[in-house]
């Protein structure tokens, strides 16, 4: 039934490389709930974990939230505690599924899959368009593909960059780029610029 777990949390993960991601996440909902059950105890225990899961998804759409995938992180090791009842077989599962995305994530991006996540769901004050912290919007940003520059803002995947005196929004491509971290512009897409850290 272990199975059930990975299946769900595949399908979360490539949810975030496509658009029909409201299906995907009705699907993961799904094989979380043949996991658990959905009578007594099992329901509240399906509840936490999926919710926890919900929570780790919304810290991908918030960079500098942080909380978020911490109290996420918690509910679903609860959850599934409560449904197993082992701590050490919980935090192999649980470290199983992390791996798991991490290869899952890397295949994607290596296949020429793309985040694609709204901005319009992110918070406003993470992406710059708050008064006080305005980014730079222009018509066409294909010009700076191949532009460098650095992370004003955790990527994780989406956040803050600046090019000389701008401010920019932008997608990490293929994994989580720190503060200060030096960044290159690789792609311009559906108005959206994506980023790699310069190694």
């Amino acid at each position: 039934m272990t199975f059930f777990i990975l299946i769900g949390v595949s399908l979360l993960v490539l949810s975030i490389f496509t658009k029909r991601s409201w299906l995907l996440y009705l699907l993961a909902l799904l094989a979380f709930m043949i996991y658990f059950g959905w009578q007594g105890a099992n329901l509240y225990y399906f509840l936490l974990f999926a919710f926890g899961m919900a929570l780790l998804v919304v810290e991908l759409y918030v960079p500098d939230l942080g909380l978020a995938g911490l109290l996420g992180l918690i509910l679903a090791f609860v959850g599934l505690w409560l449904k197993i009842g082992r701590i050490e077989l919980t935090l192999l599962i649980l470290l199983g599924a992390i791996i798991w995305s991490v290869i899952e994530a890397t295949l994607l991006l290596n296949w020429g899959f793309q985040l694609q996540m709204s901005p319009r769901f992110v918070l406003d004050k993470t992406i710059g368009h708050s008064s006080e912290n305005q980014s730079e919007l222009l018509p066409d940003l294909s010009q700076l593909i191949g532009e460098m520059g650095v992370a004003r803002t955790s990527l994780k995947p989406v956040g803050k960059i600046q090019l000389g005196e701008k401010l920019y929004q932008a997608f990490s491509q293929d994994e989580l780029i720190e503060v200060g971290s030096k960044i290159i512009i690789v792609g311009y897409q559906s108005n959206q610029l994506y980023v790699r850290r310069v190694k």
